[in-house]
């Protein structure tokens, strides 16, 4: 009545009317209430003969005119009702229509992506929810965090709880993690891969037989028809589009009828009349980015129905990607001319992707397709692309970190393992290795956190390798502190397994001895000079150590005659030299080989600080205590770049030379005591023990 007398007031009245039924929580009449609210022009008797439309472009089955007014809440109300009626594709085209009309409304964003998750799409849903907001909302953080659990991103899930203040979600043990997308030719096998199973279509045939009987008459039809099209495997005339098409009373109910009809032939693989059927589902409702999957997927890689397609809905990643993998094939006979030309196309599809801002995971899945492809190029500008956006979506990060490898870009190789190992609930042993040869590429070892964690994945994955051992026990002993004890211990296992090389025996011995343990120290040299008879480090390493234990000295003696060899080209070993000329009193030779030194050595360089700090002692030892104080005084002021070894040994030696008197001891207590407290630092270096 309101509307006969108002006509002017017809959309506010269906508005209201809606929302009387929404409070009722009666969805079939909001509805039926609502069902054109995006096309209010089209009526009940424009149902069209679809048996002999053909797919044009541009569609003729466009939305309402554009100086029609859609208001915000009528449409969402409608796609609740449309979720509410599982009426999947019809809730997720009207919260696309409800997003591109209001981009900054939440609950349009809440509703998209409910219906993407209706549809299991939540890499969709996903991409949604990371679009700019005008606020943050808490429900929209609760569906964030249910994307990133359902796209597998589980420790990115951790942290956006903590930040979000969400409770935290438990990962179930034996939780599966893919390390891989599918890849992307079955974009183009949705007919193969997405058909529902018997036990969802039995689910889905027990949900609408309760529904019959509360069901409005125009929805009544269809159902009816589905139910009898489902028992009796679209057998006669339950095949027929024309009865599907009549059931539908404006183009979104034909639409999806005519997709449930292609469901059901597919169910019974009579796949040429369900292809039939996806065009007019198509002509019915050309702005489906969802049929034209379908179609396409059923059209056997058609290059006309994808260009058709990607003209329709040239926004939609999905399409991108089956176009992508349609047409980035070149034929056997294909000449020169005809391959640049691919290539130029495929140059400019991937930029114009790259542009459009598609997900991530699309991406991954074109820049694995590209690689397999040999497009290498293009498949690196989607890996640095990705990975600023992944969000933790691990097969993104193993792409980036081939990408990088191929590229020699070390810096970003290191920096996709790091993420591949933070993205994965249970790293795989490879990212470890990965990440340790990236780390000791140019030579040089990295002893940072990373790196220890690596060594000690591997150790455990792999326990019979003595390289994992040995280079974690390196490690250990470079960061120094109490993790020499760790070294030691690494050292120790690998020797026992049978390690006969010379690392394992230096470190285990040098570990030893800074611990003052010079026999066990003396008895490793010893025994890896057995598997490698006469070498200079060990037997270096090895007096040095003798010298340090009183009761073995006249062994470190025995050795000079071997050191005076290995000394004229090393200079480390004659420092050797110098100290165990020292231990053993004989102080004239001690003052030749410490000259010599400092001949052959730059100021101001270790060598240099050693050698001058033997002289001190020498002067010491000769009753020259002041000498010496004085030039370990001065020694101690020019000590920039130093081993801490050296510099406690000097401040040491200072100490001896000054006796117990107060006016000295306090004071040198004190320095030595800020020495180590400088990062506990002193057992980082191995002075002239280890070269």
């Amino acid at each position: 009545n309101i509307v006969r007398r108002h006509p002017e007031q017809r959309e506010a009245a269906r508005a209201l009317l809606s929302e009387i039924y929404e409070r009722k929580g009666d969805w079939i009449n909001v509805y039926e209430t609502l069902r054109t609210y995006l096309s209010p022009h089209k009526t009940e008797a424009d149902s069209p003969d679809l048996a002999a439309v053909e797919l044009t472009w541009p569609p003729d089955n466009l939305p309402r005119a554009a100086d029609d007014i859609i208001h915000l809440n009528p449409l969402l109300r409608l796609v609740k009702a449309q979720l509410e009626l599982h009426f999947g594709l019809g809730a997720v085209h009207t919260a696309r229509e409800a997003v591109r009309l209001y981009p900054y409304s939440p609950r349009a964003t809440k509703l998209l992506t409910s219906a993407l998750f209706a549809l299991d799409r939540p890499e969709e849903a996903l991409h949604v929810l990371d679009q700019p907001r005008l606020r943050e909302l808490r429900y929209l953080d609760a569906q964030e965090a249910q994307a990133l659990f359902m796209t597998e991103r589980y420790n990115e899930l951790a942290v956006f709880n903590r930040q979000a203040m969400l409770p935290r979600i438990n990962i179930p043990p034996g939780t599966v993690q893919h390390t891989a997308l599918p890849s992307a030719e079955l974009a183009v096998l949705w007919h193969r891969i997405s058909i529902p199973s018997e036990a969802q279509f039995a689910k889905t045939a027990k949900h609408l037989r309760e529904n019959l009987s509360t069901a409005s008459d125009g929805l009544r039809k269809q159902l009816e028809l589905w139910l009898e099209a489902y028992d009796n495997h679209c057998s006669g005339d339950l095949a027929n589009p024309q009865r599907w098409i009549a059931c539908g009373r404006d183009p979104m109910e034909r639409a999806t009828a005519l997709n449930q009809l292609t469901l059901l032939l597919c169910r019974e693989e009579r796949f040429s009349e369900a292809k039939a059927v996806a065009r007019k589902a198509v002509s019915a409702l050309p702005n489906s980015p969802m049929l034209w999957q379908i179609l396409i997927s059923l059209s056997g890689a058609d290059t006309d129905i994808v260009t058709l397609a990607r003209q329709s809905c040239p926004n939609d990643a999905a399409l991108w990607l089956s176009e992508l993998v349609i047409l980035a094939h070149p034929s056997a006979d294909a000449d020169k001319a005809s391959r640049a030309q691919l290539d130029s196309w495929i140059t400019e599809t991937v930029t114009k992707a790259l542009e459009a801002n598609f997900d991530p995971a699309t991406l991954t899945r074109a820049g694995e397709f590209l690689w397999r492809g040999n497009y290498r190029d293009e498949a690196v500008r989607i890996a640095r692309n990705v990975t600023e956006r992944a969000r933790g979506l691990l097969p993104s990060y193993i792409l980036a970190m081939r990408a990088a490898l191929h590229e020699r870009d070390k810096a970003w190789a290191l920096r996709s393992t790091q993420e591949a190992i933070a993205a994965a609930l249970h790293p795989l042993p490879e990212f470890y290795e990965n990440l340790v040869l990236l780390k000791a590429a140019d030579g040089q070892i990295d002893t940072d956190p990373d790196m220890v964690n690596a060594l000690r994945h591997l150790r455990k994955s792999d326990p019979n390798n003595p390289l994992w051992q040995q280079m974690l026990g390196y490690v250990r002993f470079q960061r120094g502190g109490w993790e020499i004890i760790d070294a030691m211990f690494e050292m120790n296992v690998a020797i026992a397994g049978g390690a006969t090389n010379r690392v394992p025996y230096l470190i285990a011995s040098e570990v030893s001895r800074l611990l003052q343990n010079y026999d066990r120290a003396a008895d490793v040299l010893i025994e890896g000079l057995r598997h490698n008879p006469g070498h200079p480090s060990l037997l270096n390493n090895l007096a040095y150590t003798l010298s340090h234990a009183t009761n073995r000295i006249e062994e470190a003696i025995e050795l000079v005659p071997q050191l005076q060899r290995l000394a004229e080209t090393n200079p480390h070993i004659k420092d050797t030299l110098a100290v165990v000329y020292l231990r053993a009193g004989r102080l004239e030779d001690a003052q030749r080989t410490v000259t010599e030194m400092l001949r052959k050595a730059d100021a101001g360089s270790p060598i240099w600080f050693r050698a001058s700090m033997h002289l001190a002692e020498i002067a010491w030892k000769q009753g020259k205590p002041r000498e010496a104080r004085m030039q370990l005084e001065g020694l101690l002021k020019s000590s920039q770049h130093i081993p801490d070894e050296d510099i406690l040994a000097a401040n040491a030696l200072l100490t001896q030379v000054m006796g117990e008197s107060a006016e000295y001891i306090n004071p040198m207590r004190a320095f030595v005591r800020d020495a180590l407290d400088d990062d506990n630092e002193s057992l980082r270096s191995h002075g002239s023990a280890i070269h």
